[in-house]
């Protein structure tokens, strides 16, 4: 029999003290007789009597479908709670593996998956201006909806209500404004990235009320400065972009070149108008470890709450976007399968559920 790093007996300690947490009452014997999962327990309660005492095989389980096999219910609901739990007993039991316990952050955007989810089916309302961000895949059914009813929901930013980057504001959870903003996303089908990031928010601080898990919810919010090409025409001296140019008087933007004797605009050299714009992307965190730092951004120095980079953030830490959801990717990602790595640079904290935490 292989060398395991915890024993079957460490094992099955570990996978009751995990479904614990999803139950608390599990510890009372009575509770657990009437419990949904009480027949794996007792098989593997068999299992580790054997193995102490006969150095029997602790048998692996090749699926969560082939443990709930062992159950006189397989179907009972209760057991939606506990697949986690029952994942992570696969996982290991029988194998040269640990037991490895779901943090509260996977618990709750499991959880809420379901209702982020249903954003996948909404339209968004800016999927146009952001096209490259569209899944192929779906593009087509992504801008019909987002024609069909892609109307905005005209809530507010967080940053335009008053608040946005004081540390008192950037600490408290503003549940009234989430609260309104998720109907209103909800109640429309529709929505832009900010509007989608406060509705996720709601959604996830709901349940992790409900369910007592106390995990750490942030909203924040990607500030990129991209050059794009300028949509109102730019003064400066020397430059003209209405002025018709070359043989076929077709207005361009040009060079300016000078002589000693007068100024010309040479046709064949074509350069576009270039102006620096700030894209901001609205998204949540989910059980980030760390705090923040604040620095002062943008011309009038305001002070916000930047993040770490990724890699600090823990390894429980998920990210919500439904924004992306709405335009055919999933709803909930881990840092590292994040597709767009950019918007997860340059990060500022909104609201922090547990207060703001610096470092």
């Amino acid at each position: 029999m292989p060398n395991f790093t915890m024993t079957p007996t460490e094992k099955y300690a570990s996978f009751l003290a995990d479904a614990s947490d999803v139950d608390r009452t599990l510890m009372s014997q009575f509770n657990r007789n009437g419990h949904p999962m009480n027949d794996i327990f007792e098989i593997l309660e068999n299992q580790i009597d054997a193995h102490k005492r006969f150095n029997g095989y602790v048998r692996p389980f090749r699926s969560v479908q082939e443990l709930k096999g062992i159950l006189r219910n397989p179907t009972d609901p209760r057991l939606v709670r506990f697949e986690p739990c029952l994942r992570n007993l696969v996982d290991c039991w029988g194998k040269a593996a640990d037991y490895q316990a779901r943090g509260t952050g996977w618990t709750l955007t499991q959880a809420a998956k379901p209702e982020l989810d249903r954003c996948r089916a909404f339209a968004c309302s800016d999927a146009v201006t952001f096209r490259g961000c569209i899944n192929p895949e779906v593009e087509g059914s992504v801008l019909d909806r987002a024609k069909k009813r892609g109307g905005r929901t005209g809530m507010a930013f967080l940053g335009n209500l008053g608040g946005g980057g004081r540390r008192d504001e950037t600490a408290r959870w503003d549940d009234d404004h989430l609260r309104r903003t998720h109907k209103q996303v909800y109640s429309k089908f529709a929505g832009e990235c900010t509007s989608f990031g406060y509705a996720a928010a709601h959604t996830l601080s709901r349940i992790n009320t409900l369910q007592q898990l106390n995990a750490r919810i942030e909203v924040v919010v990607s500030r990129q400065t991209n050059m794009v090409r300028a949509t109102q025409r730019v003064a400066n001296p020397g430059y003209d972009e209405t002025q018709p140019i070359g043989p076929n008087n077709k207005k361009s933007h040009s060079v300016p070149a000078f002589t000693t004797k007068r100024k010309y605009y040479f046709w064949k050299v074509k350069v576009p108008a270039m102006q620096a714009n700030l894209v901001t992307h609205v998204f949540c965190l989910v059980n980030r470890a760390g705090g923040t730092t604040t620095v002062p951004v943008g011309a009038n120095n305001r002070p916000m709450e930047k993040l770490p980079s990724p890699d600090q953030w823990g390894k429980d830490c998920y990210i919500v976007d439904t924004w992306l959801a709405s335009l055919g990717h999933a709803s909930v990602f881990t840092v590292d399968r994040y597709p767009f790595k950019s918007m997860l640079q340059n990060l500022y904290q909104e609201m922090d559920s547990l207060g703001a935490v610096q470092t």
